[in-house]
């Protein structure tokens, strides 16, 4: 275990800091450092990680480093020096970095002119090349190793959910599939369901299945409806009786007929009434056909009038959203006006000198009138500097304000646009709808078929061969009408026993159809209960995996939890790396949780590498029992009585 503290720090020039030192007592772990805001605390920390990474304490490699004059304008002619007396194992090491500008004469020039910046690099006093220097501090530690053993907030607050997921992964190691399907009973049935296929990959498979079995299941009960509605009455009739009949009723009209032959002794009627058979039984198959497509016709209304419900729910729904993103246009247009308004008024602000009568409060005594100039252009830059963030902080609200203001305008646009389109959809099924009513009217379905030009002329030859037939019988007796109205008795009632025998006929076809029906149900439930079983499995497996990761990474820390996985709706998980204390979200804890929390990971992770560096703690003074680290801890505490940086245990 390779352990690194601060023995002291000396800072010239660097941003605030004019000239500091911090040197610590070797006996002391815990350096209390106190100042009011805008002191310099933070500068501590940025010209530590400086000095090693070129970067500041957020990881920015372009931040200004030089100190500024009363104007906002860079102080030339000064160098920028952090330099750092390292303990490590007990060897001392001593690292130093000078920044300075490069001022050169040109040919044909009196006077040398600023052309850029040079860095100095030194190693336990000796100047070192920039290779050198960087490689020394790789044999310490990286960037980001650096940010997570140094620094509380790196990584449950500014290090990437997958990254730290990662990490912990590493740190404390995987559960493998094989121990988690030891771990339960009810598992050991899951390698054999899986086959080939991976845990993720099979889950896909059986979602997709699920959702077929679902679209179908839902499509039976309202095709078993359909065909319980169209299976006709047929209480109280027999077929074997109505069989029966058919056959008795055609052999009398048989008889009949040749009764009437007989007696009309003429072959031409005869010829004529087996023409009139053919074009009536022509008509019969158009009422036939008409009856096998109301079916369809009514079939195809259900499914119309079911997309018109749906075209209307969903028109609601779009002019609902409308309606609620009104008020919410209203709301930012205020907002954005109301930024503006403030941005006015900050930039309108003009700095205010302090007034002072000259005489130190302490002393007694004139203060000179240097320090009075330089007290005043330190206060006017400090005012320009708030001034400025207040500005930016305000362009930035606005340009949020503005985004959002827009998208709640596409989102209207995009409403009425689809609102649009529905309707159009709208009309076109009740145009549909019409139609098909229409054609599912019997009485206007038979009108329908009347109106045909096959039906007229088939009707036309009838009437034609009747009258004829007429014509050719004038001069029957009367017996020959007696007989043939006994035949038309006959046949009349010999068609309402075939209608009778037809519906029976149609009634057991519908039956028998709905039986499939019911039975498909039946098989698709059952082979979507046997899924929902194989879903359930593999939800269990995850559970259980989640169960054994979470307890074996938590068992690594003392006050830091991790949620590994987030529920879903759905029954599922989703991978997260949720940083928690006490069932608490990190988001929602409190400063000083949130402190111990950070390094309570720095323990873990400092035992995982090996490596202890130096703990910097920003705003201690939230936290009354700060957790104690192998780590050097050094903390900084806002303090109002402290104008200047004060060093207490070190």
């Amino acid at each position: 275990m390779t352990e690194i503290r601060i023995d002291a720090l000396e800072i010239n020039n660097f941003k605030g800091l004019k000239e500091y030192t911090l040197k610590v007592l070797a006996e002391k772990y815990e350096v209390q450092i106190c100042g009011r805001n805008a002191s310099g605390k933070t500068t501590l920390v940025d010209a530590f990680t400086w000095l090693l990474f070129d970067k500041d304490s957020h990881g920015r490699s372009d931040f200004a480093i030089k100190p500024l004059d009363p104007s906002g304008k860079p102080v030339h002619g000064v160098d920028v020096s952090v330099k750092a007396a390292l303990q490590i194992d007990g060897a001392m090491l001593t690292l130093k970095k000078i920044f300075r500008e490069k001022w050169t004469k040109k040919r044909g020039e009196a006077r040398k002119t600023f052309t850029g910046h040079q860095t100095k690099y030194e190693i336990d006093g000796v100047p070192a090349k920039k290779s050198e220097y960087t490689q020394k501090i790789k044999e310490i530690a990286d960037t980001e190793t650096f940010r997570l053993l140094t620094d509380p907030c790196y990584f449950p607050e500014k290090l990437h959910w997958e990254k730290r997921r990662a990490i912990l992964l590493q740190v404390c190691g995987d559960v493998s599939d094989a121990d988690v399907i030891a771990s339960a009973d009810d598992l050991k049935a899951l390698p054999g369901i899986l086959g080939d296929h991976s845990l993720d990959d099979y889950r896909k498979i059986l979602a997709g299945k699920r959702k077929e079995l679902n679209k179908s299941l839902e499509a039976i009960p309202t095709r078993i409806d359909e065909a319980t509605r169209a299976l006709p009455d047929v209480s109280g009739l027999n077929a074997d009786q109505i069989k029966a009949t058919i056959k008795t009723l055609q052999g009398e009209i048989s008889k009949n007929r040749q009764e009437l032959e007989a007696v009309k002794n003429g072959g031409k009627v005869a010829e004529l009434r087996l023409e009139l058979s053919v074009i009536e039984q022509k008509i019969q198959e158009l009422y036939n056909q008409y009856s096998k497509t109301d079916l369809s016709v009514r079939q195809a209304l259900s499914q119309a009038e079911d997309e018109l419900d749906q075209v209307n729910r969903q028109i609601r729904s779009l002019l609902a959203d409308k309606e609620q993103a009104g008020p919410r246009i209203k709301a930012l247009q205020s907002e954005i006006e109301e930024l503006r308004q403030r941005w006015f008024e900050v930039d309108s602000e003009k700095f205010q000198p302090p007034e002072t009568d000259g005489i130190c409060p302490t002393c007694k005594q004139p203060i000179p009138a240097a320090q009075i100039e330089s007290a005043l252009k330190e206060a006017e830059a400090q005012f320009n500097q708030d001034k400025a963030h207040k500005l930016e902080h305000i362009n930035s609200q606005g340009v949020q304000k503005k985004q959002a203001l827009e998208n709640a305008k596409q989102s209207i646009s995009d409403i009425t646009s689809r609102v649009a389109g529905l309707r159009k959809d709208k009309e076109e099924l009740e145009e549909k709808i019409a139609t098909l009513r229409k054609g599912a009217d019997p009485e206007a379905r038979k009108k329908e078929i009347e109106e045909l030009q096959e039906y007229k002329a088939l009707n036309t030859q009838r009437a034609g061969l009747l009258r004829r037939i007429e014509m050719h019988t004038e001069d029957a007796s009367g017996e020959a009408e007696k007989i043939q109205r006994k035949i038309d008795a006959l046949e009349q009632k010999l068609a309402d026993v075939k209608e009778q025998m037809a519906a029976i006929k149609l009634y057991e076809k519908g039956t028998a159809r709905i039986e499939e029906l019911k039975n498909e149900e039946r098989r698709l439930a059952a082979e979507l209960e046997k899924l929902e079983g194989h879903l359930h499995l593999c939800e269990e497996f995850t559970r259980q995996k989640v169960s054994l990761l979470e307890g074996k990474i938590n068992q690594k820390f003392q006050v830091a939890r991790f949620k590994l996985f987030d529920a879903q709706i759905n029954g599922g998980l989703r991978e997260c790396c949720e940083v928690m204390a006490d069932g608490v979200p990190y988001g929602s804890l409190n400063n000083a949780m949130r402190i111990n929390t950070g390094l309570d990971i720095i323990n873990t992770l400092s035992e995982h590498y090996g490596l202890v560096l130096p703990v910097w703690i920003d705003n201690a003074e939230s936290v009354t029992d700060i957790l104690p680290t192998r780590a050097q801890q050094i903390q900084l505490y806002v303090d109002d009585d402290c104008p200047e940086l004060t060093v207490t245990g070190g």
